[in-house]
């Protein structure tokens, strides 16, 4: 994201109704929750380019959410509600980001719906943060958003061999929640023009164990330019014992890359030892 630019405004970003006044009530002191999540994000009133460690600022900032009593865990959803109504700007948005944390830290039930609204919203701009916050929940019903996130963004994906690192962080999301419904959206990026996105594809597919891919794995033996890919592509079409792999890891092996690429050649020798062997058991 860009640099972050703030201006003291960070009453605007709570909820107003959310206060709990009054001192006492029937003999009981009461939470004044607006105004402790008030003073907390007001430590984000800052330019990062000129505090030395703004990442500690922050990170005691969410500490301070994440401590505040039970009782305000409405008014804490309530402010990251209205947070994310106000997203206009970077400096809006990293409290909000700083809201959410603490939600999900203090693994608050709302935290879930606030997460996704903020994946589809059009003003809260930085996906991978939601997406990570997504699989820290490591609530398998947020798998559903991650796939519509995925699908929406390859539907309009600018492949020009730069990196997405929203759609990367999405493929990481749907590997880690184990979404095989995403085979058939994702198995066409194994030639994404970006390298790193490639790469998730092929981990998504072999973690997963989706023999499915193994014909597009083959294919992919003749295009595929980056060695670490080609090691892992090998490395899945032996585990799942395709023997029609063969002749293409062969070729790789003999007169492709791994021909001058040493640890590539010892993973395709390996990869075509352990085919052999499936072969003639």
């Amino acid at each position: 994201m860009p640099a972050f630019v703030y201006s003291r405004k960070a009453p605007e970003l709570l909820g107003r109704g959310i206060s709990i006044r009054g001192d006492r009530t029937d003999g009981v002191t009461r939470v004044d929750c607006s105004r402790q999540i008030s003073d907390a994000l007001a430590a984000l009133d800052l330019d990062p380019q000129r505090v030395p460690d703004f990442l500690a600022v922050d990170l005691a900032c969410v500490a301070q959410l994440v401590a505040l009593d039970a009782e305000c865990s409405a008014a804490l959803a309530a402010a990251a509600r209205t947070a994310l109504a106000n997203a206009r700007d970077d400096a809006s948005e990293y409290k909000l980001q700083a809201l959410i944390r603490a939600l999900v830290q203090r693994k608050e039930p709302a935290a879930r719906a606030l997460v996704v609204e903020a994946l589809a919203s059009t003003t809260a701009t930085d996906k991978e943060a939601y997406l990570s916050f997504l699989v820290e929940l490591d609530d398998p019903r947020a798998a559903p958003a991650v796939l519509a996130f995925a699908a929406a963004r390859l539907a309009r994906v600018d492949d020009h061999g730069n990196e997405d690192w929203a759609l990367i962080k999405a493929i990481e999301a749907l590997r880690y929640y184990r979404v095989e419904q995403a085979a058939p959206v994702l198995i066409g990026r194994l030639g994404a023009r970006a390298e790193r996105e490639r790469r998730e594809v092929i981990d998504f597919f072999a973690e997963l164990d989706l023999r499915s891919a193994a014909p597009a794995f083959t294919e992919r033996l003749e295009r595929e330019d980056d060695p670490d890919n080609l090691a892992a592509i090998a490395a899945a079409l032996a585990s799942w014992h395709y023997a029609a792999a063969l002749p293409g890891l062969q070729r790789l092996r003999d007169t492709g890359a791994a021909r001058d690429d040493g640890d590539l050649r010892d993973a395709v020798t390996g990869a075509i030892a352990r085919l052999t062997a499936a072969a003639t058991r």
